[in-house]
């Protein structure tokens, strides 16, 4: 039987692999926390860790494709939000022109966009203890910003944004 870190205060226990248990240990995690328990669960590793101050690289969530997507769609389509875009692309293309572009500071400029958005969708849809970072964590609003990033390379090569408005 695996080693299981247990949660103090709850009935919760999580299945912990060989490394991981080392890990916890070097880091000087109680011993009370680490028992013998057949139970199933793992998102809590993180939960337990921050509870008690220890500091480890949490395990990592893919993020979440339909809610980058719903994202995505409603930032593209937003009549507010479109004035931010458009200066974002001002200030891409002018970079472009001038040779200072880089792809990795466009997506910081477009999670900026993204973060407005996510902000407007959950006061629009979101119900009322629904936050931004619960709806949408930070690598599915850095996986919109990425997407966007790459849609506006891709019409800036076709030439797209040549005309005088985006000057």
């Amino acid at each position: 039987m695996r080693p299981i870190l247990k949660q103090r205060y709850y009935n919760h226990a999580v299945r912990v692999s060989k490394w991981l248990y080392g890990h916890f240990k070097k880091r000087g995690v109680p011993s009370w926390m680490i028992r013998r328990v057949p139970t199933k669960i793992r998102p809590i590793v993180v939960n337990i860790l921050s509870y008690n101050g220890v500091k480890i690289r949490a395990i990592k969530n893919p993020p979440d494709k339909t809610a980058a997507r719903e994202l995505e769609l409603y930032v593209t389509n937003d009549g507010e939000l479109y004035r931010q875009e458009t200066a974002i692309i001002k200030n891409l293309m002018r970079k472009i022109r001038k040779g200072i572009f880089r792809k990795h500071l466009a997506a910081r400029l477009f999670m900026y966009l993204v973060e407005n958005g996510a902000r407007k969708y959950v006061r629009e849809f979101g119900g009322p203890y629904d936050t931004v970072k619960m709806m949408f964590p930070k690598r599915t609003r850095l996986r919109v910003a990425r997407s966007l990033t790459s849609r506006f390379l891709v019409e800036a090569r076709l030439g797209n944004y040549d005309n005088k408005s985006f000057r």
